[in-house]
C-alpha cells in the first residue's frame, strides 16, 4: 500500500525546462535591499503550476500540496531537539485546493493521477467533496492508482461512505496491492451492510500481506451481523482461514459468548498456534462457562509451553471453579520452562484463600535457587493471607538470603498477619535503612492494631534517613485520622522533599479524604513552590470538598500559594463556566506577572482561548508574552487551529525586543508548517539582522515551513538584492532536507554567478533519489569552473552513483583549475572503496604541481584503501616529496592500503 508521496525525480532535460519556468536562466533583476518581500501564497502558487502542460511540473506542485502539512520533523524545545508532537488536524492548508487537485485525477499521466490521489489521502476529511471522483478513479487502468484512491478513501474516513459499492468492487481486484487499499478503505469508513460479509470472508483467505487484517478489522466493526459466519469460519478444516477467523472474534469487545463452543474446540486443535490464539481469546469471555473451565484446565498439561501458560494467566481470574484449577495448576510450580511457572504461582495466589491446599507447596518453591519463582511464591503466599500463617519462617528466611526479593517478602509478610510484628520490631529498631524501610512495609499491613507497632512507625517518621521517614509517613496517612497529629507534626518539619513527597502520596494513595484534606490544605501554605504546586493539584482530585480551600487561597497574599490554586483550579473541571470565566477575567488583572502567566498558559486547550493568547503576547511582563507563546506553540502542537489568527501575532513577536521571545517565536512558527507561509519574509529578515542563535532558528523554522515557503524563497532569489539573494538560499537549501520539491531549482542554481549561492545551492543538494543524478553529472563539463567545482562536490554525497560518474570526476583531477582539481580528489575520497576505478587517475595526481592536490589525492588513495593496491610504488616515491602534508597523507595511505 502506498502509504506516503515520493516525488519521482525527473531527466536533465526536464530540471532544465522547471529551473527556467520558475526561476529564469537571466542574472536576478535585483530589488533593492530595503523594499519589502511579499509573502506568496504556496497554495495559490503550486495550484497554478497544476495548469502547466509540463508534466513535470504538475507533479511536482501535486507532491508539494500534499506536503504543506506534513508535521515538523523535530523541534526546538528550550533549545534541545525533540522529536515531532502529533495531534490531530482540524485545518488543512491545502483543503481550498481541493477541486484542482481532484482534476488532476483525471490527467493524461499516470504519476499525476497517482500523486493527485494520494495528495488527497493527505487531506483526509478535508478532501470529502473528492469522494465521487475517487470512486470513479478506483476502475483506472494503473493499478498504482487505483490502489492509491482506495487509499485516499480511507483516509477520509467516514465522509467516503458512498464509495463503499466501489470499495467492495476494488477489494475482489487482481492486483494484490489494490486489494489490500480496497480493504483498509473500508475498515476506517465504519459499519458496512450485510452484502459485504461474503466479500470479507474471501479476503481473510487472501495471503498478501495486509489484506487479512483489514478484513479483519471491518468484520470485527460489523458486530452481531457478522458473528455468525465468523463462528462457522472459526470451525474450517483451513487453517489460515480458522486463524483469521479466531482473531477477528477477538478484535470484537466485548467476545461475543456464542464464540466459547469454537474457542473450547480450538484449545485441543493440533496446530498450536490455532491453540495459542484460542486461549489468549478466551480471556473476554466468561469463564464460568463449564465447557471453558474445562478446556483451560485441560490445557495445563499441554506439550507447547505457550499453551500451558496462556491457561494459566486465564485461570487465574475464574471464579466458582477455583478447586479443580488450583489443583491442577499446582504441578505446574515445578514446571520446567521458568515462564509457567510464573504464571501458575500468580494464578495461585489470584485464588486467594481458596488456593490453602497449594500452601505447601509454595512454601517449598521458596527455597528454590531461581529468585523470581522464590518472589512468586512470596507474593501467592501475600496473597493467601493470614491462611498461610505457617510461611512465615520460611520468608523470613528467604529475606535473610535474597535481599533482592526484599519487597515481595515485605508484602506477604505484611498480609499475612500480626504473626510478622515482632520479627519486624525488632528490624526496624535494629536493621540498616533499607531493613527498617522493609520492616515499616511489614507493619503498615500488619501492625495497625498493635500499639506497638504503631508507636514504632510514629517514631520511625522522624527517622534520620529520609527514604525510611518517608515510608513510615506513608503508613501513618494510610492508617487514618488518628495518626494525623504525628502527621502534621512531621510535616512542619525542615525537609522539604519529605512533604513534597507526602502530598504526592496523598493525590494518589487510597488515603481517608478528611485525612487527605486535612494534609494537603496544610500542605497548600508551604514556603516551597513545588510542594504548594503537588498540594494543590492533591487538592483538585479530591472534588467538591476541597473547592473552599482552593478559593481562599486565590485570596491569599503570597503569590505563590494564589498561582498554585489557580493553576488547579483552571486545569481541573472543578469550577462552573461562568464562574470560571470570571476568574480567569480576573487573574488577566493580578499583580503579579507570574499568576497572570500561569492564567495565560491554561488558555490553549480553551476553544475560546486564543483571544487572551493573543493579548498575552502585548503584556508588559516577558514572563507573561513567553506564557502567551508557549501557548500559541501547544495551539499548533496539538490542535493544529487558529493558524490564520497566531501566525500573524507570532509574527509580530518576531520583532520583541527580547531576544528569547523572538527565538521562541521562530520555533512556535515551525509547528505550523504550511500555514506559516506568511511568515517566511520575516523569518530571513532575522536570519540576516538577528544574533547567531535566532539567524539559526529562523533558518531551521524555514525547514519545517517546507513547500510552504519554497514560492517566497524562489521570488527572493528572483528579485532580491545580494544578501536576501544569499538569505533565500540558504532557505531554499534548508527545506531540500526535508522534501526534494526544491532539488530541480538548487541543482539550475549550482551555476549561479554569484559564489554564495552556488555554495548554499550545493549544500542543498544532499543524498537524494539516484535519478536526480544527470544534472549535477552534466555540470561536471560546464564551462564556468565555479559550475564544475560545486557540481562535482554536490555529486560525492550521493548515496548511488552511475558507473559513468566515476570517470567524469576522475577527468577533473586534470582541470586547469586548482579548486577544480581539489574538489575531485575530495570528492573520490568521500566516495572511498567504490571509487577504485579511479586510481589511475589519482596516482597521475599525485605529480600534480600544487601541493594541495597531492596531499588530497594521496588522502583519497587512503581512503579507497586495500583496493588501490597499484597505487603503492607512486605512494612510496611520494614518501620523498619537499612537502610534509604530502608525506603524511602518503604514509597514511601506504598504511591503509596494507590493512588487511
Amino acid at each position: 500500500m502506498r502509504w506516503h508521496v515520493r516525488l519521482p525525480m525527473p531527466r536533465a532535460n526536464r530540471y532544465l525546462a522547471i529551473a527556467l519556468l520558475v526561476i529564469g536562466c537571466a542574472h536576478p533583476k535585483a530589488r533593492a535591499e530595503e523594499d519589502d518581500l511579499p509573502a506568496i501564497d504556496p497554495v495559490a502558487y503550486w495550484v497554478e503550476r497544476l495548469g502547466s502542460d509540463e508534466v513535470q511540473l504538475r507533479r511536482t506542485a501535486l507532491a508539494a500540496l500534499a506536503r504543506l502539512d506534513e508535521p515538523p520533523q523535530r523541534g526546538y524545545v528550550g533549545g534541545s531537539v525533540a522529536g515531532p508532537i502529533e495531534g490531530k488536524r482540524t485545518q488543512h492548508t491545502a483543503a481550498r485546493a481541493v477541486p484542482r487537485i481532484a482534476a488532476a485525477l483525471h490527467d493524461a499521466d499516470e504519476e499525476v493521477r497517482d500523486l493527485a490521489a494520494c495528495a488527497l489521502g493527505d487531506l483526509a476529511e478535508s478532501a470529502a467533496e473528492a469522494v465521487p471522483d475517487l470512486a470513479v478513479v478506483l476502475q483506472d487502468k494503473s493499478p498504482k492508482v487505483r490502489s492509491s484512491a482506495a487509499y485516499a478513501l480511507g483516509r477520509i474516513g467516514v465522509a467516503a461512505h458512498g464509495s463503499v459499492d466501489a470499495l467492495l468492487h476494488a477489494a475482489q481486484d487482481p492486483d494484490e496491492e489494490v486489494r489490500s487499499s480496497a480493504l483498509g478503505a473500508l475498515s476506517s469508513i465504519g459499519p458496512l451492510g450485510d452484502e459485504a460479509i461474503p466479500i470479507l470472508l474471501e479476503a481473510l483467505r487472501d495471503p498478501g500481506q495486509g489484506s487479512g487484517s483489514f478484513a479483519q478489522a471491518a468484520l470485527a466493526a460489523m458486530g452481531k451481523r457478522a458473528i455468525p459466519e465468523l463462528v462457522k469460519a472459526a470451525s474450517s478444516d483451513e487453517i489460515p482461514l480458522l486463524r483469521a477467523a479466531l482473531c477477528t472474534l477477538g478484535q470484537m469487545t466485548p467476545l461475543p459468548d456464542e464464540a466459547a463452543p469454537a474457542l473450547a474446540a480450538a484449545l485441543h486443535h493440533a496446530d498450536q498456534d490455532v491453540r495459542r490464539i484460542a486461549a489468549t481469546l478466551l480471556r473476554g469471555i466468561d469463564r464460568e462457562r463449564d465447557e471453558v473451565v474445562a478446556s483451560l484446565v485441560s490445557d495445563l498439561s499441554d506439550q507447547d509451553a505457550g499453551v500451558r501458560c496462556s491457561a494459566a494467566c486465564l485461570l487465574r481470574s475464574v471464579q466458582g471453579h477455583v478447586g479443580p484449577a488450583v489443583h491442577a495448576l499446582i504441578p505446574l510450580v515445578n514446571d520446567a520452562d521458568a515462564r509457567v511457572r510464573s504464571y501458575a504461582l500468580d494464578a495461585i495466589g489470584h485464588a486467594g484463600v481458596d488456593a490453602k491446599e497449594a500452601i505447601p507447596v509454595l512454601i517449598e518453591a521458596l527455597g528454590r535457587e531461581d529468585r523470581e519463582t522464590c518472589a512468586a511464591a512470596a507474593r501467592a503466599l501475600g496473597r493467601i493471607g493470614p491462611t498461610a500463617h505457617e510461611a512465615i519462617p520460611a520468608l523470613w528466611k528467604l529475606r535473610d538470603t535474597f535481599e533482592s526479593n526484599d519487597c515481595a517478602v515485605s508484602l506477604a509478610l505484611s498480609r499475612i498477619g500480626t504473626e510478622a510484628s515482632p520479627k519486624a520490631l525488632d528490624l526496624l529498631r535494629t536493621g540498616s535503612c533499607e531493613k527498617r524501610v522493609y520492616a515499616i512495609m511489614i507493619l503498615q499491613g500488619c501492625g495497625k492494631d498493635s500499639p506497638e507497632a504503631v508507636d514504632a512507625v510514629r517514631k520511625a517518621a522522624f527517622d534520620a534517613e529520609e527514604t525510611a521517614a518517608s515510608r513510615a509517613l506513608d503508613a501513618l496517612l494510610v492508617w487514618g485520622k488518628s495518626d494525623l497529629p504525628t502527621v502534621l507534626e512531621v510535616l512542619d518539619g525542615p525537609r522539604e522533599k519529605l512533604r513534597g513527597r507526602a502530598a504526592q502520596f496523598v493525590s494518589f494513595a487510597r488515603v481517608d479524604p478528611e485525612v487527605a484534606l486535612a494534609v494537603l490544605t496544610h500542605l497548600l501554605s508551604d514556603t516551597n513552590d513545588q510542594v504548594r504546586w503537588e498540594a494543590a493539584s492533591g487538592l483538585c482530585k479530591l472534588g467538591a470538598p476541597a473547592l473552599p480551600c482552593l478559593r481562599a487561597a486565590l485570596k491569599d497574599d503570597a503569590p505563590g500559594i494564589r498561582s498554585a490554586a489557580l493553576s488547579a483550579l483552571l486545569r481541573s473541571s472543578l469550577l462552573p463556566a461562568d464562574e470560571e470565566a470570571k476568574l480567569e477575567a480576573e487573574v488577566a488583572a493580578d499583580r503579579d506577572p507570574a499568576t497572570r502567566a500561569l492564567a495565560i498558559g491554561c488558555c490553549w486547550t480553551r476553544l475560546d482561548g486564543l483571544p487572551r493568547l493573543l493579548a498575552g503576547l502585548s503584556d508588559e511582563s516577558p514572563i507573561v508574552r513567553e506564557a502567551a507563546l508557549r501557548g500559541l506553540w501547544d495551539v499548533a502542537r496539538f490542535a493544529h487551529r487558529d493558524a490564520d489568527r497566531a501566525v500573524p501575532a507570532l509574527i509580530k513577536l518576531l520583532a520583541d525586543p527580547d531576544p528569547h521571545l523572538q527565538q521562541m517565536a521562530t520555533y512556535a512558527l515551525q509547528e505550523f508548517t504550511g500555514e506559516a507561509w506568511p511568515s517566511i519574509p520575516a523569518l530571513l529578515g532575522a536570519m540576516r539582522d538577528g544574533p547567531e542563535d535566532l539567524s539559526g532558528a529562523a533558518e531551521y523554522a524555514i525547514r519545517q515551513i517546507g513547500e510552504g515557503a519554497i514560492p517566497t524563497c524562489l521570488e527572493a532569489v528572483r528579485h532580491g538584492g545580494p544578501e536576501t539573494r544569499r538569505l533565500a538560499m540558504k532557505g531554499l537549501a534548508a527545506t531540500s532536507s526535508r522534501t526534494d520539491t526544491a532539488t530541480p531549482i538548487l541543482l539550475e542554481l549550482l551555476g549561479d554567478p554569484e559564489p554564495e549561492v552556488r555554495d548554499a545551492a550545493a549544500d542543498g543538494v544532499w543524498p537524494a533519489p539516484e535519478t536526480t543524478i544527470p544534472l549535477p553529472l552534466a555540470a561536471l563539463s560546464h564551462d564556468a569552473p565555479f559550475v564544475r567545482e560545486p557540481a562535482v562536490s554536490s555529486l560525492a554525497k550521493f548515496a548511488a552513483l552511475p558507473a559513468v560518474a566515476i570517470p567524469a570526476i576522475s577527468r577533473l583531477l586534470r582541470d586547469d583549475y586548482r579548486e577544480v582539481r581539489l574538489a575531485a580528489a575530495q570528492a573520490l575520497g568521500t566516495i572511498g572503496e567504490a571509487a577504485a576505478s579511479a586510481v589511475p587517475a589519482l596516482v597521475r595526481a599525485l605529480a600534480d604541481h600544487d601541493a594541495d592536490v597531492r596531499a588530497d589525492a594521496a588522502s583519497a588513495l587512503a581512503l579507497i584503501g586495500p583496493a588501490a593496491g597499484e597505487a603503492l610504488p607512486a605512494l612510496e616515491r611520494t614518501l620523498e616529496d619537499p612537502d610534509e602534508r604530502v608525506q603524511r597523507e602518503a604514509e597514511s595511505a601506504i598504511e591503509s592500503i596494507q590493512r588487511k
